[in-house]
C-alpha cells in the first residue's frame, strides 16, 4: 500500500523530490518500497557491479519500473568530464560481462537489449541513486546496494535531515531483484522531525558524523551537489550535557537500532570516549555502561526534535 504521507515534486533548485502531502510527526514510517534491483555484497567489487548493472538494464525493461527507471537523474556529460576515460573504460569491460549475465539469468532474448550505451546509462543511474544496504540489526554492516527508483531516489540530501533510512529483509525478494541473492531487503523511511505539509523530505547521503567540509567535497565528487553558500553551512547543535533532552530522546516512539552518537563535527574521538555508552531500543529503554558513545542521535533543534541519526559505529 502506498503511504499518503507524500507525493512527488519538482522543486527550484533541487529537481525532483518527495514532499509532505501533511503533517508527519517523528517515528512515524513516511515509506516503504522494494528495490528493483538488490545485490549482496561479495569479495569482488567488479563482480558485485556488473550484477547491478544488468539488474538495472532488466529492472528497466518491465513495466513496473520502466518509467521509473527512466526518470532516474543519470548525469552522463558529468561523468565524461569528470574521468572521461572511465565510462569508456567499463563500457568495454562490463557490456560483454552484463550481456552473460542476462543471458544466463533471462535468456537471449534479454541479452540483446545490452548495448555500451545502456551499461552506461545503467551504471551512472546505480552510481547517483542507489543506496548501500546495511543491517537491519545495528546498521553498522554492509549487506549490498540496492536501487529504489519509484519514491527512494527521489528523496535529496540535507546536512539536516528530517528523515532517516532503515533497511528490513524481505520475505519474499521481488523477481526483477532476487538472481542468485537469495535475499532483498526494502526501504524504510522514518520521520526524524516534525515535517509541516508542503515540506521537502530529507535524508543523509552520507555519514553525518563527518566534518561538514569532508562531506561537502564528497557530495560534490560523488553525487555532483555543489557545496553549499558559507552562510548556510550548520554544526550539528547536540545538547550532550542536556540529561533531560536525553530523556526526551529515550521516549521518542521512533524506531531506531544500533547505530552512533556525534556530537560537533570538531569533537574528537578522545571527547565522545569520556561519555557513557548508552543504548536506545524501540520503547524508549536505556542500557549498558562503558566507555563508548553508541546511541542513534546525531543533532537536535532547538526544541530538541531528533533531527538526523548516525549510520556508522565510528567507536569500535
Amino acid at each position: 500500500m502506498v503511504s499518503d504521507a507524500f507525493e512527488h515534486s519538482v522543486l527550484a533548485g533541487r529537481g525532483r523530490a518527495l514532499v509532505a502531502s501533511r503533517g508527519i510527526r517523528p517515528g512515524e514510517e513516511v515509506l516503504r518500497e522494494q528495490p528493483a534491483a538488490f545485490v549482496a555484497s561479495s569479495d569482488n567489487n567488479a563482480e558485485d557491479c556488473h550484477r547491478m548493472l544488468a539488474k538495472i538494464i532488466h529492472a528497466a525493461s518491465l513495466d513496473r519500473y520502466r518509467q521509473p527507471i527512466a526518470d532516474l537523474v543519470c548525469m552522463q556529460e558529468r561523468f565524461r568530464a569528470a574521468d572521461p576515460d572511465m565510462l569508456r573504460e567499463l563500457s568495454a569491460s562490463a557490456t560483454p560481462a552484463v550481456a552473460a549475465l542476462l543471458a544466463r539469468w533471462h535468456g537471449a532474448e534479454a541479452a540483446a537489449s545490452v548495448t555500451e550505451q545502456a551499461v552506461i546509462d545503467a551504471f551512472c543511474k546505480h552510481a547517483l541513486n542507489s543506496m548501500t544496504v546495511l543491517t537491519p540489526e545495528s546498521c553498522s554492516r554492509e549487506v549490498g546496494m540496492a536501487l529504489y527508483p519509484t519514491h527512494g531516489a527521489l528523496m535529496n540530501h540535507a546536512d539536516l535531515p528530517n528523515c532517516w533510512t532503515m533497511f528490513e529483509a524481505d520475505a519474499d525478494a521481488d523477481a526483477a531483484s532476487s538472481e542468485s541473492e537469495g535475499e532483498s531487503y526494502s526501504l524504510v523511511v522514518r520521520c526524524l522531525a516534525p515535517i509541516a505539509a508542503g515540506e521537502e523530505i530529507t535524508i543523509s547521503y552520507l555519514d553525518p558524523g563527518q566534518a561538514l567540509s569532508e562531506r561537502h567535497a564528497q557530495l560534490q565528487s560523488q553525487y555532483f551537489i555543489p557545496p553549499p553558500p558559507a552562510a548556510a553551512a550548520h554544526t550539528s547543535p547536540l545538547p550532550l550535557a542536556d540529561p533531560a533532552a536525553l530523556q526526551r530522546i529515550a521516549a521518542s516512539p521512533l524506531y531506531v537500532s544500533g547505530c552512533s552518537l556525534y556530537p560537533e563535527p570538531s569533537h574528537t574521538r578522545a571527547h565522545m570516549q569520556a561519555h557513557a555508552r548508552t543504548h536506545w531500543h524501540p520503547q524508549g529503554e536505556t542500557k549498558g555502561s562503558g566507555l563508548e558513545l553508541r546511541t542513534h542521535v546525531v543533532a537536535l533543534n532547538n526544541d530538541n526534535m531528533l533531527q538526523c541519526l548516525n549510520m556508522l559505529e565510528m567507536l569500535t
